[in-house]
């Protein structure tokens, strides 16, 4: 669910801010500037793309790094125990290492 999401925010994000960073750079900036435009267009996709993925992840690395039994394997019961439990930080807590980890990628991804 997590990495639908995230997927469809980075490539449908991507396309729209690329021709909406073009447009407000105009014609003969965007064209000097194109590979700047694509970049941040690719930063800015993937911001959000990990907002939308961010909880999910936060769930799968707790079910994945916690001792057998403590965290539920369903998804209804593992969202509730990451809500009730305050120190988890659910659902953001994790977003800035995410970025740190997934925006240069996307960047370079989207630019080479």
């Amino acid at each position: 669910i997590g990495y639908s999401a995230q997927g469809a925010f980075k490539y449908g994000h991507y396309e729209v801010l690329k021709d909406f960073y073009s447009n407000l750079a105009g014609e003969k900036i965007a064209k000097e500037w194109t590979g700047a435009i694509w970049l941040s267009a690719s930063a800015s996709a993937e911001f959000f793309a990990d907002i939308a993925l961010c909880p999910m992840e936060m769930i799968k690395v707790k079910m994945q790094t916690s001792p057998k039994g403590t965290v539920p394997f369903q998804l209804g019961a593992a969202v509730n125990y990451m809500q009730v439990n305050p120190s988890t930080g659910f659902p953001f807590k994790s977003l800035v290492p995410l970025w740190s980890r997934q925006i240069p990628y996307t960047m370079a991804k989207f630019y080479f």
